[in-house]
């Protein structure tokens, strides 16, 4: 049998183990469901789910649930968006399940009742609908009627909806409201909620339940003229005696029921009536504007109510007065149990904390209150979608929405700053605001303060980067807010979620609007050796939809897909694994996985595709403001147009019969099979250099049809290439060297590998310096560990924090286009006879004077390794929240595509059965990031895979 593709993967018994690719395997039953396709859309027909709107994703039970504000809705009051596929026919679908059926139980009543979320009430002409849906108790749903001021209603059937409880007794027969923060039962509407998922202890005798908190007031406003009603109502949930909701007194939890009162909201700068201490004013009273609206997270892990808010300042514009957006809410422990409101920051330490008196344009430098300018416009406090993160490093940060603006009404300047606060995660002052670079300590100057000079992002010109400083950058998530819909225009993140080291945002602006977005999008924190955020890459699509905008959505990281509502609130789709949804085109086919597997291309027959390679558009060398992947397989290389600049914002293909350029050449034929890609990443030579496991071959773009063998590459089984934009690094599977952009070697940049080392794959970084004689970073993978390049470019220094044989490395960075100068590294390493798989992080900073310092080990929170992949696995790639792991399918039928959790370090699911591949001895190679759609493609015999 003819060996035709040959990739060192691992060691095994001490000698360098080969994954073999042949005819013979390709060939053998590799069969596809040519009817299984990847996204999935399905219409919600009897209600529109009212925008904008927050959408919980349930992820033990994997559902969106959508709340409607229409009229009609009945038992689709409440749905969960659910996806599901057809195991036999290999078809996926989406469907929203509704949850509001009648009769129903409600609390320990044994006898069914009409439903009151599912009754004409529900249907009045104006507003109707429900007001708040959040996750309680085990995940299950809780929400609010916008006309009912009883309180919540907690689904606990949260499959078919059959029951639920509310504040009332344990018969049901008699409701007891909720109450204002005066005890009135005079609630006008419940704001914003949130609730507990898990026990909270409340009382010093340890006694626990889940809770949900109600943002209430006498009114429809959260206005000035709510002050004296405003206040969070806290209801107790009692499932198994009781069994019913009870809405406590938030300062005494012996009262209840009938006597339940809310904690009130104090934004006055002294003590209320009953008591209540000041929670965001700093000199003068805080005043909520017109239009003020408050958003609400609980944390189970701190313990804390986060409360957030829109359109607060300072009622007496002065620069000794200021206010904070945020304040939280604590169990406080006594005989009885009981809930108060306390300050995010120290209020006392104000003027130490705000002071940005001699600060240019000072009143927009903030995040969460600030001082005005000598005594000019008052500083406005614009916070919303709190959410809250911890980090892999085990590190805790307040997720926000939002910023400080300069003018009394919400400022577009705002909507789509995403903001990482630094929490205290333990003592006395846990889930306080921290300092910046010291999290065991509150927040105390302005120079310990996380905070952005907003001025620095240029409105216009959003090929200038800004000049944040160092800590400025650890601050502002996504890098930059003008990628995901600029500053100047009227764009608005409607949700965020956090899963794992990674924020989502949904953004639903017109993209026929030059900055505009439009899409979900993601970034993800970049780690110092401490464990402490760094920085954050770009935003980055995570799903495909571009038209319409998305609303709402839900990431799982049991499966890496998406749910999502589309803008229209009556629309909803799933992502999905399989092949590429069809789509026709004068009667064929332009499906990137048709294409990809056509005679012409990758057939199965013929060994299917090898890898994918991805290149966005701020790639330097390639044209223009066009995205690029590069497909190759034994002798031929495809050139794939992914997405192209319309309108300042990257637009996805959709026509890829028109948009795949084959490429094949003697040269190519020569040093087959092949076996990577890269570009020069300059704009002189502007060459593309394809390795095979004979030889180098090399091709100005602008003649790429006809690249030609590099002589001095002869014979050389090429592991991987890497260019900064200043030299080529090519590593062979034995030698590794630095060459000018002909691929020709530089004198005494060269280094052969003994017999005992075998290269697996390298990453190159930024070079340190501006010329070809300042060396890049090379950090290469061999056999016998993990090595970066020396000053000379020709030496090695070894990390050795790393158990098992490194087999594949991931560069996160903080830039497109080039691996940035820092940024983390991700570094899987195996062992096939112990069947072991681990990942490890590093802080990479290219530029450190000392080489111990550019290469540290990241700690995390359960040890050394980032991930343990329970099993030995062949490559993989980090998607943010979730992290993919693959691994042929040999006799011992391994998993092919594994998802891991990057939040708790658990298995998602086993992707091999809804990956359309039946052979039980398939190749599989590494998942690749279609940066231009935010999609997977998944390369092997099969030719392509895709998730979109």
């Amino acid at each position: 049998m003819q060996i035709k593709y040959i990739r060192l993967m691992s060691l095994l018994m001490g000698v360098g183990m080969l994954a073999v690719h042949t005819n013979a395997t390709a060939k053998s039953k590799n069969k596809e469901k040519q009817d299984a396709t990847a996204r999935i859309v399905t219409t919600v027909e009897k209600a529109a789910y009212g925008l904008p709107r927050t959408a919980p994703y349930d992820i033990k039970r994997q559902q969106l649930y959508l709340g409607a504000s229409g009229t009609g809705a009945k038992d689709a009051a409440l749905i969960g968006v659910k996806s599901s596929r057809d195991p036999v026919l290999g078809t996926n679908s989406v469907a929203g399940i509704p949850l509001v059926p009648t009769p129903v139980l409600i609390n320990a009543n044994p006898t069914k009742q009409p439903n009151p979320l599912n009754s004409a009430d529900f249907d009045q002409a104006a507003g109707a609908g429900l007001s708040n849906v959040t996750l309680g108790s085990d995940g299950r749903p809780v929400v609010t009627h916008r006309f009912d001021p009883e309180g919540a209603f907690f689904i606990t059937d949260a499959v078919k909806g059959s029951s639920f409880l509310v504040n009332a007794s344990s018969d049901a027969k008699t409701q007891f409201p909720i109450h204002d923060a005066t005890g009135a039962a005079n609630v006008g509407r419940v704001h914003a909620m949130a609730a507990s998922q898990e026990n909270v202890v409340y009382n010093s005798t340890g006694a626990s339940a889940p809770f949900i908190f109600e943002a209430v007031s006498d009114n429809n406003t959260w206005d000035k003229a709510a002050d004296a009603t405003r206040g969070i109502a806290v209801v107790r949930v009692d499932e198994n005696v009781e069994k019913r909701l009870i809405a406590e007194d938030a300062k005494d939890f012996s009262k209840k029921d009938l006597n339940n009162k809310a904690v009130h909201v104090n934004f006055s700068n002294a003590n209320d009536p009953d008591g209540n201490s000041p929670i965001v004013a700093i000199g003068a009273p805080a005043v909520p504007g017109a239009g003020a609206k408050v958003n609400m997270t609980w944390d189970d892990t701190l313990g804390r109510l986060y409360v957030a808010q829109t359109q607060l300042e300072s009622e007496t514009p002065s620069n000794k007065n200021a206010e904070a957006g945020i304040f939280l809410g604590k169990m406080v422990q006594g005989a009885t149990g009981s809930f108060q409101l306390f300050p995010i920051i120290d209020l006392t330490k104000g003027g130490a904390i705000f002071d940005t008196s001699g600060v240019p344009d000072n009143i927009r430098k903030g995040i969460f209150g600030g001082f005005t300018d000598n005594g000019g416009f008052g500083a406005v406090a614009n916070l919303r979608l709190p959410r809250i993160m911890h980090t892999s490093t085990g590190k805790d940060y307040l997720i926000i929405v939002g910023g400080v603006e300069s003018t009394p009404v919400r400022n577009v300047a705002s909507n789509t700053w995403v903001n990482a606060l630094p929490l205290v995660g333990s003592g006395a002052n846990a889930g306080m605001l921290a300092q910046i670079n010291d999290l065991t300590k509150p927040l105390d100057v302005l120079a310990n303060a996380p905070l952005l000079d907003r001025t620095e992002v240029d409105p216009v010109l959003i090929d200038i980067p800004p000049t944040f400083s160092p800590n400025e950058k650890k601050v502002a998530v996504g890098a930059d807010p003008r990628l995901i819909g600029g500053v100047t225009t009227n764009q608005d993140i409607f949700d965020m979620q956090v899963v794992g080291d990674t924020v989502y945002v949904a953004v639903a602006g017109n993209r026929l609007t030059a900055g505009v977005e439009a899409g979900v999008f993601k970034s993800t924190a970049l780690f110092d050796s401490n464990g402490l955020i760094r920085t954050w890459t770009p935003w980055q699509r995570a799903v495909g939809a571009t038209t319409p905008p998305v609303a709402t959505f839900g990431f799982d990281e049991n499966d890496a897909n998406s749910r999502f509502l589309n803008f229209d609130g009556s629309t909803v789709e799933a992502t999905a694994w399989g092949t590429s949804a069809h789509v026709a085109d004068a009667g064929a086919s332009r499906k990137l996985t048709d294409i990809l597997s056509g005679p012409t291309l990758f057939p199965p027959a013929n060994e299917g595709l090898y890898r994918v390679f991805n290149f966005d558009e701020k790639t330097l060398g390639l044209p223009a403001n066009i995205a690029f992947a590069v497909a190759i397989g034994d002798q031929k290389v495809a050139l794939i147009v992914t997405g192209d600049v319309v309108a300042g914002n990257i637009k996805p293909t959709s026509n890829f019969k028109k948009s795949v350029l084959p490429v094949s050449s003697a040269g190519l034929t020569q040093i087959a099979p092949l076996t990577f890609v890269e570009f020069s990443r300059e704009a002189v030579t502007k060459n593309a250099f394809i390795g095979g496991s004979q030889g180098l071959a090399v091709a100005p773009f602008a003649t790429i049809k006809n690249p030609v063998a590099v002589p001095d590459w002869t014979g050389r089984n090429i592991v991987a290439l890497g260019s900064d934009g200043t030299q080529l690094n090519v590593l062979a599977i034995d030698k590794f060297a630095v060459t000018d952009f002909s691929g020709k070697v530089i004198d005494n940049k060269s280094v052969e590998f003994d017999c005992t080392k075998f290269a697996t794959d390298m990453v190159v970084v930024e070079s340190v310096g501006a010329t070809t004689n300042d060396p890049n970073l090379a950090i290469i993978a061999t056999t016998a560990g993990l090595f970066f390049t020396s000053d000379d470019g020709a030496t090695f220094t070894q990390v050795s924090d790393i158990e098992g044989t490194p087999l594949q490395l991931q560069y996160l960075s903080e830039t497109r286009g080039v691996n940035s100068r820092t940024g983390n590294l991700l570094v899987l390493t195996g062992d096939r006879a112990k069947n072991q798989g681990r990942i490890y992080r590093f802080d990479v900073n290219a530029s450190a004077p000392l080489a111990a310092d550019r290469i540290k080990l990241i700690p995390t929170a359960n040890g050394d390794n980032f991930l343990d992949l329970e099993s030995f696995r062949g490559s993989f790639s980090a998607d943010g929240g979730a992290l993919l792991s693959a691994w042929g399918r040999g006799t011992d039928n391994n998993t092919l595509l594994q998802v891991h959790h990057v939040s708790d370090g658990g298995l998602g699911d086993d992707l091999t059965p809804v990956m359309d591949v039946t052979d039980s001895n398939v190749f599989i190679n590494v998942p690749t990031l279609d940066t231009s759609s935010g999609g997977f493609i998944v390369p092997g015999d099969f030719a392509a895979r895709v998730n979109e």
